[in-house]
């Protein structure tokens, strides 16, 4: 059987739930890279209050690298530019790398590819399924955990300008919930699509 027949991307019936999947997906990308422009407006706004100065935050230097600290979660450290806009700056090129993965699905393909390799093929749909799935995974864990990095910015940038930020709080507390509830949520959706599919 020759590898555009195992494809799943190539099963005609499939081929519109895999374009919906990859067009939701990169609608919360967009959303998603909205979100960080936003907070780099407010960034930029506060630039001269922030600098020169201490700012909060939630990553320790520590002997394996930075890490997150769950014992001393904010620590004080010099703000510099680096420090203000590089959650930004890296959330924006993880929204870069993700947005053609997505896109062309080739992630999805290429996992979707080693698991025919060491499982064997299964069926039609179960292959679009398991392509989709890894798609909406992209997708969410991209989006979400750049979001919640945005916005665990601006919390920083208003404790050390001395303020609280009670509402970005409970936004990237609630992110991580967010992100598995829409992950969840998007994979069913596909999975739902797909069994219509299959039923015909």
């Amino acid at each position: 059987m020759s590898e555009a027949t195992q494809d799943p991307l190539s099963a005609a019936p499939y081929l519109p739930i895999i374009q919906r999947v990859r067009r939701r997906g990169l609608l919360i990308i967009a959303v998603a890279a909205v979100v960080v422009l936003i907070v780099a407006v407010r960034g930029a706004t506060l630039y001269a209050a922030l600098l020169p100065g201490e700012m909060p935050v939630r990553w320790v230097d520590g002997s394996s690298g930075f890490r997150c600290s769950s014992t001393a979660p904010i620590r004080w450290v010099s703000a510099e530019p680096s420090t203000i806009f590089g959650p930004l700056l890296q959330g924006l090129i993880s929204l870069i790398v993700a947005a053609p993965l997505v896109h062309t699905g080739i992630f999805g393909a290429m996992l979707a590819r080693s698991r025919r390799f060491l499982l064997g093929s299964g069926s039609a749909a179960f292959e679009a399924f398991w392509t989709l799935s890894i798609d909406c995974t992209v997708a969410w864990v991209a989006a979400g955990v750049t979001v919640a990095a945005a916005l665990d910015s601006w919390e920083m940038w208003s404790l050390a300008l001395g303020h609280r930020a009670p509402v970005v709080h409970a936004l990237v507390t609630a992110s991580g919930p967010v992100i598995l509830v829409g992950l969840g949520l998007s994979i069913l959706l596909a999975w739902r699509e797909g069994k219509a599919v299959s039923a015909k």
